[in-house]
């Protein structure tokens, strides 16, 4: 299973980092991380508790994408709370590669979402997500975005 060799892979890095925690034999410069936002630090995010009780010890992972990026903490759509970070979660931890892998299986609102008047728009936002995430093409987006569209749960 994928999720098997990601704590493999991880353990791995993990073991790489600490044995070679001073730098590489031969190698000089140090690459420096870009400055991250502390996922603690009071007001950094409003529904943290939230995020806690929905996705347990995998909310750390979410906070960490918010970091990368403090934008990824907007909603995508007023109607579902959901951020471009859960997104984005869904896609680096859980192996989703479709929009119905997320919005079906992950967030469970297919159902839901052909009743939004803004439909089209919401699906093109993930897929752009997604599109960014996968480095898809233009072309590949748009056929997901179309397969998506186009199946029976939401016609």
């Amino acid at each position: 299973k994928f999720t098997s060799f990601h704590a493999m892979a991880k353990t791995a890095l993990n073991r790489l980092e600490e044995k070679f925690s001073s730098g590489l034999p031969g190698i000089t410069a140090q690459i420096n991380e870009p400055e991250k936002i502390s996922p603690s630090s009071g007001d950094f995010f409003p529904y943290e508790e939230k995020l806690k009780k929905q996705y347990g010890k995998q909310a750390d992972r979410i906070l960490d994408i918010f970091s990368e990026n403090p934008a990824r903490m907007n909603f995508l759509n007023e109607t579902f709370p959901v951020t471009e970070g859960e997104i984005i979660y869904f896609i680096r931890f859980q192996n989703c590669v479709s929009i119905d892998d997320i919005l079906t299986r992950r967030l469970s609102i297919s159902y839901v979402i052909k009743n939004l008047p803004d439909r089209d728009l919401f699906v093109g936002i993930v897929a752009g997500i997604m599109a960014k995430e996968l480095l898809w093409t233009e072309e590949e987006m748009h056929h997901e975005i179309s397969s998506y569209l186009n199946q029976s749960p939401i016609k």
